[in-house]
């Protein structure tokens, strides 16, 4: 296996990462979120959590 590494968008675009965490015990789902131009400069970022449970498909659709 090959390390994955952050690729630019075109340029004129943004790129909107997000990531889904699960804690099932305790029925909460956080998702981490950032956005960044074709440079790979920051433009803006957000962390919250909800209390539910969810598959992983809904969490990252959650996210956004």
């Amino acid at each position: 296996m090959q390390p994955v590494y952050w690729q630019p968008p075109p340029p004129n675009y943004l790129k909107f990462n997000i990531d889904a965490a699960f804690l099932q015990q305790k029925k909460k789902v956080s998702i981490g979120a950032c956005l960044r131009d074709e440079k790979g400069t920051f433009v803006v970022a957000l962390t919250t959590y909800c209390e539910a449970v969810m598959t992983i498909v809904e969490g990252e659709a959650w996210g956004l």
